[in-house]
């Protein structure tokens, strides 16, 4: 499941490539043991695993980030997409809203509407987890 999702390649087309699980077993897992938090805690070691590299020295110290959203267009209108943004227009999507370390660890990304202001949810990736609190500026 978490192979699926990391490589884009979706339950459906990772049951066909396996012959471990069917697909509604991969729904069930994904479901039941799959959560946000466990990603959560997931991309904290990996954030920490990389900034204990002696290369990541290189880029910085892990104390600064940089945040921004990507658009992504959306194939049709839903609730959060239906609202008109300055600068996208009346395109229905959304953003994904990410934050990444000097030592280029991206350790928060959230999905938020394309008509929301991204200030609020700066704080949200700074706090909200635990590679985050290791940023001072």
């Amino acid at each position: 499941v978490i192979l699926a999702a990391g490589i884009n390649l979706g339950l459906r087309k990772m049951a066909d490539a396996t012959n471990t699980h069917t697909f509604w077993e991969l729904i069930r897992i994904g479901r039941w043991h799959v959560e946000g938090e466990a990603y959560d805690r997931a991309l904290a070691m990996v954030v920490e695993a990389q900034a204990a590299l002696p290369m990541a020295r290189f880029w910085g110290m892990g104390t600064s980030a940089s945040s921004d959203g990507q658009f992504f267009v959306a194939t049709e209108q839903g609730e959060a997409m239906n609202l008109v943004n300055a600068k996208y227009g009346n395109t229905p999507g959304l953003k994904a809203y990410s934050h990444v370390s000097d030592q280029y660890a991206p350790f928060a990304t959230q999905v938020i509407p394309a008509t929301a202001s991204e200030a609020p949810y700066i704080l949200d990736g700074l706090l909200m987890n635990d590679a985050g609190r290791h940023i001072r500026e």
